[in-house]
């Protein structure tokens, strides 16, 4: 492993800056039972909704602004859309970045305030861990993060 890595961590590789480390990880969303997944994605917000492995509703949204207004109404059209309520929700994920710093809290906002009104976990997932979950391990999730920077999470996949 180099020198600048984090084992099984999250990290933005930039020379002379603090590294990163996250442990969140979609331990717990692949259960049978239902669990809403929603984040926040630049200028378009992204809404799942699965019962076990199986997606049963999916929405993506392309907007500029008023994602935050936006956000709970959506998942409430989707929710009725595949004939469920909020009722039917057992936990919610929620994308934890890298992303969009303003869009990863509103999303993490939403999460954090519909998980505790409805009494029900939110579990915060990297997209990294995302990419990774289920594969066989160990593996290094590399993606771009711009200015010739890279995020990187290296070590074991994670299973449910």
């Amino acid at each position: 492993m180099p020198p600048d890595a984090t084992a099984g961590g999250l990290r933005q590789a930039r020379p002379g800056f603090p590294q990163e480390r996250r442990e969140e990880s979609p331990q717990g969303l692949h259960e049978r039972e239902g669990g809403a997944g929603l984040r926040h994605i630049g200028r378009a917000l992204r809404g799942r909704f699965a019962v076990g492995d199986r997606l049963v509703a999916a929405r993506d949204e392309a907007m500029a602004t008023g994602q935050a207004d936006r956000l709970v109404a959506m998942l409430e059209d989707l929710l009725a859309g595949a004939g469920l309520g909020w009722r039917d929700v057992t936990r919610i994920g929620v994308g934890t970045g890298p992303g969009n710093f303003t869009g990863v809290r509103i999303a993490v906002a939403a999460a954090r305030g519909l998980a505790l009104g409805l009494g029900i976990p939110a579990v915060g997932v990297t997209r990294l861990d995302a990419l990774a979950y289920g594969l066989p391990g160990p593996l290094a999730v590399v993606e771009d993060a711009r200015r010739g920077e890279i995020y990187l999470l290296e070590g074991m996949a994670r299973r449910g």
